[in-house]
């Protein structure tokens, strides 16, 4: 592959919250055993305190640094770190370079969990809260571009797990029986890598 295609085979992932980035050690190794070249954050601090914006803000920083300029990529966000991804996308510009957004059991309309935990950015994760208010009220920017959510019935921290159904994807139900196994299900690994690899030329 010569380096005109460089842009296509970038990915970032993000994960969520009580996470680093090792939670996406299989789905990272995986997608590099077939030639897509990952840039993996850990977001400081990981657990629910700054604000989602100042985590955004981190990742912009994060891809400003790891992918050279004019290449555009894939961004996979697991949980918290795709409300990280999308306000990225849609309040930071991140959507001028992002080719796809996997979204991977995500609070996109808030989870009740997040009423048991203390922290700026978990209070945001609260369903009807201000923040996913205004974040759903201008999602229609990201029309133009490839999204995809997972989730999965059995979820146990996205509560209801029907919250990590979007209007603005398509919808993968898969069967993982636990929110933290969802980035390492092969299921959804194989998947990601299909459509990465779909939307790159030979």
């Amino acid at each position: 592959m010569g380096p005109e295609n460089n842009s296509l085979t970038h990915a970032v992932l993000v994960h969520g919250i009580f996470n680093t980035g090792w939670v996406f050690r299989r789905m990272v190794r995986h997608l590099e055993d077939h030639g897509i070249r990952c840039h993996v954050i850990t977001l400081k601090p990981c657990w629910g305190g700054p604000p989602i914006e100042e985590l955004s803000a981190q990742l912009k920083q994060f891809i400003h640094d790891a992918v050279p300029e004019g290449d555009r990529f894939s961004l996979i966000g697991f949980s918290m770190g795709a409300l990280v991804c999308r306000y990225y996308l849609q309040a930071l510009g991140g959507y001028h370079r992002t080719r796809q957004f996997f979204s991977i059991s995500a609070p996109h309309h808030g989870t009740i969990w997040s009423w048991v935990w203390i922290g700026r950015g978990t209070v945001q994760m609260r369903g009807n809260s201000e923040f996913l208010t205004r974040l759903n009220a201008n999602q229609d920017m990201l029309s133009g571009m490839d999204l995809v959510s997972y989730w999965t019935p059995w979820d146990q921290v996205i509560i209801p797990p029907g919250s990590s159904v979007w209007s603005m994807a398509e919808n993968v139900r898969v069967t993982v029986v636990t929110h933290q196994w969802m980035p390492n299900s092969l299921t959804v690994i194989n998947d990601i890598l299909k459509r990465i690899k779909r939307g790159t030329p030979e």
